[in-house]
């Protein structure tokens, strides 16, 4: 990589894939820095070698000084669990304008600014057809909603410093959080099938992600684009939650919930958070997620920025098994 000696701003950094991509680009040689909020969880960059910015995306007068003499930036950093649209909006959108104004204002030498979105952008798949680049986006989410205003406003800054997106399908490995509530389920015996009928869904491991990353950041033919990235084929949810209790050893037995009982119990998890502002993994947008088909033909990222997903599903269930077993999250 030629990453070695540049200095790198990651938005995220101490979030489940942006400690990722710190740890890649400070074994690639370059000077890190991240930003990080005062009350934010830093446990995956203590023992980084890291410069640290306090400040929130959400608050432009925070950001400045941060992007004087910076080579390259990952806008990592994402609101991904509300209930509230507005929230989605400020942080997502918002805060990725604030961040753009202050890097077109700061970082005059910048090489490239790397935005990561999120397949949600584009909203279900057809099951025989699966979702490229060129298909239009209609997000399912505000969530998804959010981030293709985003994208909207990274790309009307193409003209003035390189950019391009990436759009992972769902993201997992160590750390994770998100998904981890699966392996527990199987662990404990259960397989949770959403909705009525198999449901096919993309994977991207976070390390291949990471890699993706960083060769859109140094592929000049990425400027300008959005790529979707992913393992190169699908899978059923059954698929992988067989395979996730074959690896752990375990008989893990079916349980339909269907879609109906799913927003059921959203709505009222909603108003529970609507009444005590906590913010629930649960909600009625992300039951919109667990039910329907995710699936993306990944062949332009292939072609342009040259990615080879290296992490079968299998493979990186059995790295992020052993993860979750060595630090007893399991």
């Amino acid at each position: 990589m030629l990453l070695k000696g540049m200095t790198v701003f990651v938005t995220g950094a101490n979030g489940f894939v942006g400690s990722f991509l710190v740890e890649r680009l400070l074994k690639e040689g370059a000077h890190v820095k991240c930003l990080v909020r005062k009350t934010g969880n830093l446990r995956w960059l203590k023992a980084l070698k890291v410069e640290y910015h306090y400040g929130d995306v959400t608050d432009i007068n925070s950001l400045e000084g941060a992007f004087k003499g910076v080579d390259y930036v990952f806008h990592a950093a994402a609101l991904k669990h509300s209930s509230r649209k507005s929230e989605y909006l400020r942080v997502n959108l918002q805060g990725t304008e604030n961040l753009l104004k202050i890097v077109e204002k700061e970082a005059v030498e910048l090489k490239k600014f790397i935005f990561l979105s999120s397949m949600a952008v584009m909203g279900y798949s057809i099951r025989e057809k699966p979702l490229c680049e060129s298909d239009e986006c209609r997000p399912l989410t505000f969530y998804g909603e959010s981030k293709l205003r985003a994208e909207k406003a990274v790309l009307e800054y193409k003209n003035k410093f390189p950019v391009t997106i990436l759009r992972p399908p769902a993201v997992y490995g160590p750390k994770d959080e998100d998904i981890y509530a699966m392996f527990k389920a199987v662990k404990a015996g259960f397989r949770p099938v959403f909705g009525l009928g198999e449901k096919y869904i993309s994977l991207i491991y976070v390390s291949d992600l990471v890699e993706a990353m960083l060769l859109s950041a140094l592929e000049p033919k990425a400027d300008g684009k959005a790529f979707i990235v992913s393992e190169d084929r699908c899978y059923t949810w059954k698929e992988i939650q067989d395979t996730l209790a074959s690896i752990l050893g375990v008989k893990a037995f079916t349980i339909k919930i269907p879609g109906a009982v799913l927003f059921t119990a959203a709505f009222f998890a909603e108003m529970f958070s609507k009444t005590t502002g906590v913010d629930l993994l649960l909600t009625t947008q992300k039951v919109k997620e667990l039910t329907g088909d995710w699936v993306c033909d990944v062949s332009l990222a292939k072609k342009e920025l040259g990615f080879s997903p290296y992490y079968s599903m299998e493979k990186g269930m059995i790295e992020t098994v052993k993860w979750y077993k060595e630090n007893k999250w399991l």
